[in-house]
């Protein structure tokens, strides 16, 4: 299989922007991707498009990609809609590696764009909850407290389950899971896109308002508003910043069989073949940005992937190892507590981090040691309490 890359990309600020139409953000992260990777619009052979809620948020169905990516310049060549709950940017990727890999293309445009604010905040709580199976009966899988789906919404009542079975299972307590979170608030502060910029402390952590214990407001990601946008090619391009980024393996894996309750998750399986196609393990691993839609994700998806290994998830926390100076650097972008969570953006938003690490590009939150190899991999939507999809991206500087 040929070599794959990404050019170049740009992404918008992520936030509550109910000002800005999902157009606009589209337009601007196209905008910034195009200009940083030096390609023409004319030079496009095809658009994959991530977003998972514009039909219930904004109203769009049907042809939301290319009503979304037209008006940005573009039109003749194909437009894909990618809808994966929050994987769908990081799914949309995928595609277009598959596109380029195949040789039907050359040079594509990946956007994860989302507006998952509306100024009805039930029709946001509503949203959400439609990424989970309407058929189950996921307040009594979740174990719902009260104002589940009214003043918050339905996936936080999951996430506080797993950090309760976390907790029992390693031992861990609140001051960990504070401790975990406060490591990408100081990232996010150096971060001028992210949501959440003021880099909250673990006491600050502990002491906000409790949504469902054991999980405060700021141990969950915020709804967020935001696009962003990379150029893939078979071209390498000019190095920027001194450097070529390269693609070494992208999957996309579901969660087990429904008749095989002990199957692998959606990470596991989708990890686990991107490291076969790299030819690498997680230990070749020089950082990653996972998907910590919660502090119970983040440690979730830290196991799953093969980053840390289970029983030393308590070792990793006290110790400060996913921390910039870390062993192990987690999220340096701030992940999606901090960062902000934008569900069809989120998947690229992480390879644009990896991307600006690699370039030595991220001022105030810039790992030391030239990292080389690096993972980006989120999970999205519940099927039987399990993730349903996973995506998973190695990403190698050259």
């Amino acid at each position: 299989m040929r070599d794959i890359y990404l050019r170049g990309g740009g992404m918008t600020n992520f936030g509550l922007q109910l000002e800005r139409t999902l157009k606009e953000l589209t337009a601007s992260a196209i905008g910034s991707a195009l200009a940083d990777s030096g390609v023409e619009r004319q030079q496009i052979d095809g658009i994959f498009f991530g977003n998972c809620l514009a039909g219930l948020i904004t109203g769009q169905e049907s042809t939301r990609a290319p009503v979304t990516c037209i008006p940005a310049g573009f039109g003749e060549i194909p437009i894909h809609a990618v809808e994966n709950a929050c994987a769908s940017g990081a799914d949309a990727l995928h595609m277009a590696f598959m596109a380029i890999a195949s040789g039907l293309h050359e040079t594509v445009l990946v956007v994860g764009a989302e507006k998952a604010n509306h100024a009805d905040r039930q029709r946001s709580f509503a949203a959400y909850r439609a990424g989970l199976d309407v058929e189950e009966d996921v307040e009594k899988m979740f174990e719902a407290a009260p104002g589940a789906g009214t003043n918050r919404t339905m996936t936080v009542d999951r996430h506080a389950l797993i950090a309760r079975r976390l907790m029992a299972e390693h031992g861990l307590t609140e001051e960990d899971l504070a401790t975990v979170a406060a490591v990408g608030y100081r990232n996010a502060a150096a971060n001028p896109h992210a949501h959440r910029r003021s880099g909250p402390g673990v006491q600050d952590i502990l002491d906000d308002r409790v949504t469902v214990p054991p999980i405060t407001r700021l141990m969950m990601c915020p709804i967020s508003d935001g696009a962003a946008a990379v150029v893939v090619s078979a071209q390498a391009g000019e190095a920027i910043g001194g450097c070529r980024v390269r693609i070494a393996s992208s999957r996309t894996a579901t969660r087990s069989r429904l008749d095989d309750p002990d199957g692998p998750s959606a990470t596991k399986s989708a990890t686990r073949r991107a490291f076969a196609d790299a030819g690498i393990g997680p230990d070749d691993l020089h950082f990653a940005e996972v998907h910590d839609a919660s502090v119970a994700y983040l440690l979730l998806a830290l196991s799953e992937s093969g980053i840390c290994p289970p029983t030393q998830l308590r070792d990793w926390i006290r110790g400060g190892v996913t921390a910039l100076d870390g062993a192990f650097p987690v999220n340096a972008s701030g992940g999606s507590m901090a960062r902000g969570h934008a569900p069809g953006a989120t998947g690229v938003a992480q390879v644009l981090e990896v991307v600006s690490q690699f370039r030595g590009r991220s001022d105030g939150r810039q790992i030391p040691g030239d990292p080389s190899v690096a993972l980006a991999c989120v999970a999205g939507g519940t099927i039987g309490f399990e993730s349903a999809v996973g995506t998973a991206h190695v990403l190698v500087k050259q």
